[in-house]
């Protein structure tokens, strides 16, 4: 099951349909970085906008999982590891391959503001994402090893909120659900109370679950391919049909 089916919006972010002149205007001005992706720009599928041509700020809402427990989530937004990054509960979740992204919804290419960061996730879906920390007894893999991740902290006893998850990982409740689901042979690597928190943390860092960080420059110079991507920042997002005649006009010089 993908990950984007479990996403929901619990503050909608702001956005506003806008004319293709006001759109021209808005990429000349503040989205000049994102020019350079024309011919391969990110990819949204939206059942929630259907203007030719929308503006939104997803760093003006928020969203969380539905349907399963928001760990993951959690565990990006408030690591120190990923200090710099957008905060994915404040972000637009995009693709590089426009097919993938058209299975939740009407096609958009996304342009980001001059300046907005790309975070990009090792595979076609964050669902995807390995996570491997013996110390905890966390070891994932396949199609659905994020889901999976979720679902064993949840089994340790983890609190859904980031106070409470902080809270509980230095409770002996913590303690003794690890030693009943940590292998024999690795109990005794299973860290103290106050080390639970930051073996976590350091198991979910971007050099483990390789994921990156790019600038617009960086993305348009060397275009990831079919990658899920978590967008920080405004975005200009071009309904497919639109942004194919914009396309076009651009090639023969019109814009």
């Amino acid at each position: 099951m993908k990950s984007s089916e479990f996403i929901t919006e619990v503050k909608d972010y702001q956005h506003e349909s806008i004319s293709i002149e006001k759109a021209v205007a808005l990429l000349n001005e503040h989205c000049r970085e994102s020019l350079a992706t024309i011919h391969a720009p990110l990819w949204r599928g939206m059942r929630d906008h259907f203007g030719e041509v929308v503006t939104i700020d997803p760093t003006t809402g928020l969203r969380k999982s539905a349907n399963t427990s928001n760990y993951y989530t959690l565990l990006i937004d408030n690591s120190p590891y990923f200090e710099g990054w957008p905060k994915r509960s404040k972000s637009l979740i995009c693709s590089t391959w426009h097919r993938y992204a058209s299975d939740y919804g009407r096609l958009y290419a996304i342009f980001p503001f001059d300046g907005v960061k790309i975070a990009v996730c090792h595979s076609k879906d964050i669902w995807e994402t390995q996570v491997n920390i013996p110390e905890l007894g966390i070891h994932t893999s396949g199609p659905d090893s994020m889901r999976r991740f979720n679902q064993y902290l949840y089994r340790i006893g983890f609190p859904q909120s980031w106070h409470g998850i902080v809270k509980a990982a230095k409770s002996e409740a913590t303690q003794k659900s690890l030693r009943l689901n940590v292998l024999i042979a690795l109990q005794d690597r299973i860290p103290s109370p106050d080390n639970v928190l930051p073996t976590l943390l350091a198991g979910m860092a971007p050099e483990l679950t390789k994921f990156k960080l790019m600038s617009i420059a960086e993305f348009a110079a060397e275009p990831p391919q079919n990658k899920e991507c978590w967008v920080g920042g405004p975005v200009v997002a071009i309904r497919k049909d639109i942004y194919e005649k914009f396309l076009d006009a651009v090639q023969q010089g019109a814009v």
